[in-house]
This record gives structure tokens, sequence and C-alpha cells, in this order.
């Protein structure tokens, strides 16, 4: 690094290249459990790739945005991988759809390792156009 140079407020907290280069809203991460289960509840978007779940908070804050690869999809280094290439898919597709104040999940498939890079971000498109059209409802809360 230069001397002198700093991050600045650029945190963890922000997918890499939302923040930067005058993007207009930067996309955080979902950091609590709670978040994760609170967006189970609400709408959902079946795709190859990943399963992509939507809660609309009711606020005006940035999307948040979390990622679930479970130990299904294969070893530590698969995983990490896929969340790589969908961490790339979320800061190439920022704002064509992420909706302020909403939380979004997606959970991975396998499909997601081997998939090539444009057709994860169609997917991606894909699913958020999904999941704001009229015809998706609210998932019932479970007994």
């Amino acid at each position: 690094m230069a001397p002198g140079f700093s991050f600045g407020d650029m945190s963890q907290k922000y997918f890499p290249g939302t923040a930067r280069f005058g993007a207009i809203t930067p996309l955080t991460k979902l950091t609590q459990r709670a978040d994760y289960v609170a967006a189970r509840g609400g709408k959902r978007a079946h795709t190859a790739p990943f399963v992509l779940q939507c809660r609309q908070r009711g606020d005006e804050n940035p999307a948040r945005i979390g990622l679930t690869v479970t130990r299904k999809v294969g070893g530590a280094v698969t995983r990490n991988h896929i969340k790589r290439r969908l961490r790339s898919a979320i800061a190439s597709s920022e704002g064509l759809g992420f909706l302020a104040g909403n939380d979004y999940v997606l959970i991975a498939r396998a499909e997601a390792a081997i998939l090539p890079f444009e057709a994860l971000t169609e997917a991606l498109k894909a699913g958020l156009r999904k999941l704001h059209s009229d015809k998706r409802q609210k998932r019932a809360k479970p007994v």
C-alpha cells in the first residue's frame, strides 16, 4: 500500500465494489442471525444456482444482503469459492434490482460453483425480477 493511504470508512460491512467509484447506494451485509431468520418469512425466488429470499424492513436504509452456503454444497474451499463468486455477481449487479429498505438472503446451491459468471449474474437479475413481481406472495409463517 502507498504511504498515507487509508480505506477511510470503507469497512468490512460493505460488499467489494459497491461503495466505491461513485456507487449510488452501498449494499451492506446482514450480520445478525435474527435478520436471516426474519428473511425466511418473506418472499422467495428459486433459481438454479441459489434461492433468493427477501423481506421488507419498512425503512429507507440501503439494502442489506446475506450469503449462506451450507456444508452440503462442499468443503470449505468450495464454499469460499462460491461466496466470492456471489459477492462479485452482487457487486456487478448493483443498482439492478436491490431495493432500499429490503433484506436479501442468497442461499447457494452447488451449481453456483460451476456456472459461468455471466449465467450467475443473469440468474441473480432473474431472481430479483421474480421477487419484485406482483405474483409473488409472502410465505406463511411455520406453526
